[in-house]
């Protein structure tokens, strides 16, 4: 059995998105998001050498990269950002429209943000 990475989420958001329906959409944009925001969160403790405090974690992880001298990282935080409130709209707001064209675009900025994580940590620029 292979051990589980945050990732796996992109995979699990892709078979929900070809379901098709409003619910497996909205589930498809939360897990595109946790996908990504797990994978920075687990890099930005790997970093620091400390795991950050419980509560407000979500803005912490956020706040972490913005706080780089690195243009890259404030635009991964950015981006991050922006695709909690996909998820937020996708988890919260049931009169809100969750379509598939919604959920193609958060996969694929999920996509996009984990290869972006991916330079990020590779680059050896500071935190």
């Amino acid at each position: 059995m292979m051990a589980f990475t945050w990732a796996d989420y992109l995979t699990v958001a892709n078979t929900l998105n070809a379901a098709g329906d409003e619910a497996s959409l909205r589930a498809a944009v939360s897990r595109a998001y946790y996908a990504v925001f797990g994978e920075a969160k687990e890099a930005a403790e790997t970093e620091k050498g400390e795991d950050f405090p419980t509560g407000s974690i979500h803005e912490a992880v956020v706040n972490y990269y913005d706080g780089s001298s690195d243009n890259a990282r404030k635009v991964f935080a950015a981006n991050l950002k922006r695709l909690k409130t996909s998820r937020v709209r996708a988890d919260y707001h049931r009169n809100r429209l969750v379509d598939a064209r919604y959920a193609n675009q958060a996969i694929s900025e999920a996509t996009q943000l984990l290869k972006d994580l991916t330079a990020i940590a590779g680059s050896g620029a500071s935190p």
